[in-house]
């Protein structure tokens, strides 16, 4: 998984992904993942551990959700002015500041990458969608750039990765 997320991170802030054009309007499946869907990892990702009174798994999805968080501010604050191949990596697609990582993709991918991890694989594989319909989400509002969104859901599950065991029987 580390490196999986790492290689995810690097691709998104290396290769020059090309500018998609801008959308008059959203998909209805894209406008139901951003308001609604995109919650649901997060809630169950707290909810599991609550229900099957898993401290340690409560302690390590809020410790990653920690880390997470700090991790996808720190990174677009520091990468806010840096260019590489003419693209400037916080310029949102349409203008604004502090585009890379994705936070939207990095909470969804560790959410995601949590349950799988911590629970089972098999059980949650039925949320792996709501990882790419956020991430199309954020790219056809405008919000984010290919490359934000893949180094987003790389930080979410690298902060998985190093804080989540899987749970014991």
């Amino acid at each position: 998984m580390l490196a999986l997320s790492l290689g995810l991170i690097l691709l998104g802030i290396f290769v020059p992904f090309p500018k998609v054009p801008k959308h008059q309007s959203v998909p209805l499946a894209l406008h139901f993942t951003e308001h609604y869907a995109r919650f649901i990892p997060t809630i169950l990702s707290v909810a599991i551990p609550l229900i099957q009174r898993d401290a340690i798994g409560l302690f390590q999805v809020a410790n990653a959700s920690i880390a997470t968080t700090f991790l996808t501010h720190a990174t677009k604050r520091a990468l806010n002015h840096v260019t590489i191949n003419d693209q400037r990596l916080g310029e949102r697609p349409y203008g604004g500041n502090f585009n890379m990582p994705s936070g939207h993709s990095s909470m969804v991918g560790l959410a995601v990458a949590f349950l799988m991890r911590r629970y089972s694989f098999k059980k949650y594989l039925w949320l792996l969608p709501l990882i790419p319909l956020t991430m199309l989400a954020r790219i056809y509002l405008d919000m984010h750039t290919i490359g934000a969104v893949l180094a987003g859901l790389g930080t979410g599950m690298l902060c998985v990765g190093l804080f989540t065991s899987p749970k014991k029987p």
